[in-house]
């Protein structure tokens, strides 16, 4: 591992050098190539400057061999730093200035200002910041304004959760906000399930109590608790409320007025730390809640979780979503797939997603690319799996039908009984003879736990099947 160099505030009276910038990186990268071990392959180096503090780092790589770290001399730093005087433009002076060079000599500079975070080991104190914004005034990014004034006004301890908690409070009801908590859990898991078996680049994962999203532009972390309860919180990258709040705009926000007692950081986004959770909601059994916050005609709050969660507001939108990543491995809709990632999504929000389910977005059966497990096993964290319970063979499926229909004196040829296998189960029927009519024949389901249940075909099959599936889940479910 390699250890970044920090150094001492310095003034910045002292002349500037008669140099152009791009010679000021040619001679900085000469001063710590002729300091690299000796038949070095890449040099890779990183500046971060601000208000007179420095974090400096370069390392060398040789061959297959650890990268070593080179020792950055006082006349790097200077060249440097007048590097950075000299190239201050409308966005200000840049905040990094990152190269990698190779033993040919082909030169890659890049100038980081500020828009995405910076990495925590090249973060210097907050301080030096407000002396650098002082200096070059200028738009701050909502991390470095957070990362200069917070001061854990976001964090809420259990000790606090329980002062603070009243008994009846004045959260404003939010089911228009957001999906109730079974759908939106189902949703997240199942484009987290797609995501996981493509290897998607969208960050997206869930576990039995946990699923977390980290988006461009924004992220949550949605907790389940013990007694169907739960807590939603994140932030969008660029909250319209949080620049207002650091800016003096407007007052601090306070994400858990009217929380419940058990509201506290052990269920927050990581965001909370850091000063950037734009967003609380709170699950009791029944509804969302969030705090009523001030100047709310200034901004929407839906505007802030808009880019904190997926896109999973709706059936569709979620189906259309899970879509889009399929593309990404060459899985594209045909008549024969078409409503394949909607009846994917319906069944995760009933609970009982099988594999024959989730293999139906492939009509000629999932890509090698595409791992069928990894993808399971999401949704089988997330609860959303059909219960597993030993099958019953064919011959016990029809021999329980005939039991059924003699024991309620139900007439139907039992002589001809065939079975069809469903998910947690079988479908019994007689076959259509010659001239018979198809529509409202009775038809039986067995399950695999032994129920036989009395249909008709006048309903669609699939509905057929997913009440039985439903009801199958139910029952298994409720026994454990």
């Amino acid at each position: 591992m390699t250890e970044p160099q920090q150094f001492d505030v310095v003034s910045d009276d002292h002349p500037v050098a008669d140099l152009e910038p791009k010679a000021l990186v040619e001679q900085v990268v000469q001063v710590i190539a002729q300091a690299a071990p000796e038949g070095w392959d890449d040099l890779h180096a990183v500046f971060s400057l601000a208000g007179g503090r420095e974090i400096a780092n370069a390392v060398a790589v040789v061959g297959d061999r650890e990268p070593t770290q080179i020792p950055i001399t006082s006349s790097v730093i200077e060249l440097i730093r007048v590097h950075r005087r000299v190239t201050v433009g409308p966005q200000g002076p840049w905040l990094r200035l990152l190269f990698d060079c190779d033993k040919t000599g082909a030169l890659q500079v890049s100038f980081d200002y500020g828009q995405e975070e910076l990495p925590f080991d090249q973060l210097l104190p907050a301080e030096a910041y407000r002396r650098d914004i002082e200096e070059f005034p200028r738009e701050v990014p909502l991390w470095l304004l957070a990362y200069m004034n917070n001061t854990g006004q976001q964090l809420r301890t259990a000790a606090q959760a329980v002062a603070e908690a009243v008994a009846v409070g004045g959260a404003r009801v939010s089911d228009d906000e957001i999906p109730s908590l079974p759908t939106l859990w189902a949703r997240i898991a199942v484009l987290a399930a797609v995501c996981r078996g493509s290897e998607a680049p969208i960050n997206l994962r869930v576990d039995p109590a946990f699923q977390l999203y980290i988006g461009d532009n924004g992220g949550s972390t949605l907790c389940r608790l013990p007694g169907n309860r739960a807590v939603l919180s994140g932030g969008r990258k660029d909250s319209r409320l949080l620049s207002a709040a650091y800016g003096g705009v407007i007052g601090w926000p306070d994400l858990y007025r009217d929380a419940p007692s058990w509201l506290h950081n052990l269920y927050l986004d990581p965001r909370a730390e850091r000063g950037l959770l734009s967003f609380c909601y709170w699950w009791d059994g029944e509804h969302w809640y969030r705090p009523e916050l001030a100047g709310e005609d200034a901004w929407k709050p839906t505007d802030e979780i808009a880019r904190g969660l997926p896109g999973v507001w709706t059936l569709e939108s979620t189906a259309s979503l899970v879509a889009t990543v399929l593309k990404r491995i060459g899985v594209e809709p045909t008549d024969q797939n078409a409503y394949a990632t909607a009846d994917l999504v319906h069944a995760a929000e009933a609970r009982i997603v099988t594999e024959r389910v989730f293999g139906r977005l492939f009509v000629d059966g999932a890509p090698e690319s595409f791992d069928m497990a990894e993808a399971l096993a999401q949704l089988d964290a997330a609860d959303l799996l059909l219960p597993t319970h030993p099958p019953i063979d064919r011959a016990t499926a029809t021999d329980r039908v005939v039991d059924f229909c003699r024991t309620h004196r139900v007439e139907y040829p039992l002589d001809r009984l065939v079975a069809d296998r469903w998910d947690g189960g079988w479908q019994v029927f007689a076959p259509i003879a010659e001239g018979e009519i198809a529509i409202g024949r009775a038809v039986f389901l067995v399950a695999d736990d032994g129920v036989v249940e009395q249909a008709s075909t006048s309903a669609a099959p699939s509905q057929l099947a997913e009440v039985f599936a439903r009801r199958f889940a139910q029952r298994i479910r409720k026994a454990r």
